[in-house]
């Protein structure tokens, strides 16, 4: 039963074209579906019948003839049904025919129009609420419509005498509702269209992401292939790095790329775009503090020398860090051959390929598992010597094992000098 709060429902006119339609009819919706009263409304539905024709209650002469009518066809039903069963031969034992039809004495159908009424009574407020719940939408359908569209609807409506908020619901829907391929053509040129906006000089970033993110929803809702996998990622991370997250922007898409080349999980444009959520509200508290903006700092060309010494000093569990043109700081891994691109921007000791080469368990984030040559070469670059700070932390992984480091040691004369627990593993 749908509960009358007497609670107003925010308007403001968002209906005055077929652009505004969509996201209008969709509103409408949920507030009907929310009072219990969209069969009434829902413009593609059979006409509904008015609350007030429901609440009518015939008078007991009137009621006896509906009454004794319906009675009768469903004793006709009750025969039909038997001689049916009885012409197939699926008759339960001892089954007989329904008695002739008799009617009612008239104590029993005043028995009968009696419990008729309390029913009626019992549903009665339902009814009321579904009347004023409809009320409040067909006011909510005057202040959100503009009046350029709803008059000339509710002129012929009225004229011809086949006026009901269905009907105008039903005209308008006719009048302004996009086909299908057009809203998506619109959805996908105004997603464009706002990426490319966030190149341009003076963007505001809280409001581009607010808009970017209306957009985005949009999007996703017609599935568009826009904001789905790598693709969309890419493009969102490219049209951010120009003003609006430059270092965070480039970092985040050099890792994307690499992630894809690997044939490991790439973060979708979802997860992206919450972290540049995050990373504005960041900004806009840093500026409010007056700590200064943490897209200068993402942006940097500089590394401190105390930053480094950190980083030096933390290499038994992280293994070499270092920075690619100060856009993010990576690690020096042996799932990498040294020439080329050596280095991720996750630690060995959290690489999936890494893992895989030594120990054989594949996680589930592993998208492209490594081939036994691949492995062998993995295992072979782990014994190099730049990598010995790095043992201690893939010993407590149970990745290696104390004794598999002094075998290496026996062999190549390298000592750990790494303060770092060991010994497992034997």
């Amino acid at each position: 039963m749908a509960t009358n709060q007497g609670t107003e429902i925010a308007t403001q006119v968002i209906c005055s074209d077929t652009y505004s339609f969509p996201a209008w009819f969709a509103l409408l919706r949920s507030h009907c579906q929310l009072r219990d009263c969209w069969d009434q409304i829902n413009p593609d539905a059979p006409d509904a019948v008015s609350s007030e024709a429901k609440t009518t209650v015939p008078e007991f002469g009137s009621w006896i003839l509906g009454y004794e009518e319906e009675r009768r066809g469903v004793h006709k039903r009750l025969i039909e049904d038997f001689r049916e069963r009885k012409r197939t031969d699926k008759l339960a034992t001892g089954e007989k025919e329904p008695a002739p039809y008799t009617r009612r004495e008239i104590d029993r159908l005043e028995q009968d129009y009696d419990r008729f009424l309390s029913r009626q009574l019992a549903i009665a407020p339902t009814r009321a609420f579904k009347s004023s719940d409809k009320q409040k939408i067909w006011e909510w359908i005057q202040k959100t419509v503009s009046n350029s569209v709803l008059s000339p609807h509710l002129i012929g409506l009225v004229d011809q005498g086949n006026f009901s908020v269905q009907q105008v619901v039903r005209n308008i829907k006719s009048d302004l509702a996009p086909s299908h391929s057009s809203t998506v053509n619109t959805v996908q040129t105004q997603y464009r269209q706002h990426l490319v906006k966030a190149r341009k000089q003076g963007i505001k970033p809280q409001v581009w992401y607010r808009e970017f993110v209306n957009l985005y929803l949009q999007a996703r809702t017609y599935q568009l292939p826009e904001v789905e996998g790598f693709t969309a990622s890419d493009e969102f991370l490219q049209a951010i790095s120009v003003r609006i997250a430059p270092g965070w922007a480039t970092s985040k898409r050099q890792e994307l790329i690499e992630k894809d080349a690997y044939g490991e999980t790439i973060e979708s444009l979802e997860r992206l775009s919450k972290g540049l959520a995050a990373l504005l509200h960041h900004n806009e508290l840093a500026t409010t503090s007056g700590t200064g903006s943490v897209f200068a700092t993402l942006s940097s060309n500089s590394t401190s020398n105390s930053s480094g010494n950190k980083n030096q000093a933390q290499t038994g569990q992280q293994g070499s860090s270092t920075s690619r043109n100060g856009r993010g700081k990576t690690y020096e891994c042996p799932c990498r051959p040294p020439e080329g691109w050596s280095t991720h921007y996750w630690k060995p000791v959290d690489c999936h390929k890494l893992r895989y080469a030594l120990t054989g368990e594949k996680d589930p984030a592993l998208r492209v598992v490594p081939d036994e040559a691949e492995c062998n070469r993995t295992k072979e670059r782990v014994k190099e010597n730049r990598f010995k700070n790095l043992w201690p932390g893939l010993i407590i992984k149970k990745w290696l094992t104390e004794t598999w480091k002094q075998g290496v040691e026996k062999v190549t004369g390298a000592s750990s000098s790494s303060g770092y627990p060991g010994a497992l593993r034997a």
